[in-house]
């Protein structure tokens, strides 16, 4: 023997070690315990004939598998193939990391609430998050621009699903990057700007401003 207890054998697909409890809902368990926690490694009747991680220190469950394969971190009674659950409301519930970047707070993305109960995806790192549905589709610089993958590629709604409605400050025209007008195939640059009683356009190529005419109907 190379441990206290050494169980070796050379058969294949054989059961090297059994704990097995034949009371109705019983939960046998393996016992792992230091100085300072225990932990139990259970088949818990009481619970379906889920597998658990039960923390016997604190007398809570926290890792469980049910017996359909639903995987519940935090919580016995998973509502999804991975549900997380959290006693507090507030604060990151996943950290993804890498070795490059360590496995700090500051570190990775998170997911999680913030302290009004709002739904966060974060990213700590000064980097872009970009988003793929098959294909790069668009990203959220670290700046916090919204940008699609490629020029003249994506669209914002369609023709059979609109936004409500559009709100924003300066509006910004311009086909520069290889694309041109279906009138008289030319490129341009515009900007529409907001005034007390007008709306105001400005070519951006050669700097000349115009103003929009408008009747009032009301």
């Amino acid at each position: 023997p190379t441990n206290v207890l050494h169980i070796k054998t050379a058969v294949t697909n054989t059961a090297v070690a059994t704990i097995e409890s034949t009371a109705t809902n019983s939960y046998p368990f393996l016992r792992l315990k230091n100085d300072a926690k225990e932990y139990q490694l259970t088949c818990h009747g009481g619970l379906s004939d889920a597998f658990t991680i039960y923390d016997g220190t604190s007398s809570a469950h926290r890792f469980t598998i049910t017996s359909n394969g639903d995987v519940g971190i935090g919580t016995v009674l998973p509502l999804e193939r991975v549900h997380i659950h959290k006693s507090s409301a507030t604060g990151p519930f996943m950290y993804i990391t890498n070795t490059s970047t360590g496995v700090s707070a500051s570190d990775g993305i998170q997911i999680g609430y913030d302290g009004t109960n709002t739904a966060v995806l974060k990213n700590n790192e000064p980097t872009d998050l970009v988003f793929y549905a098959g294909s790069q589709n668009f990203r959220i610089t670290s700046s916090g621009h919204v940008l699609p993958a490629t020029n003249n590629t994506q669209d914002l709604g369609s023709t059979a699903k609109g936004w409500r409605n559009v709100y924003m400050n300066d509006l910004n025209l311009s086909n520069m990057n290889g694309d041109t007008n279906d009138v008289d195939g030319t490129q341009g640059s515009w900007t529409i700007q907001e005034g007390k009683d007008d709306l105001y356009i400005i070519n951006r190529l050669n700097g000349k401003k115009f103003k929009i005419k408008m009747e009032e109907i009301s």
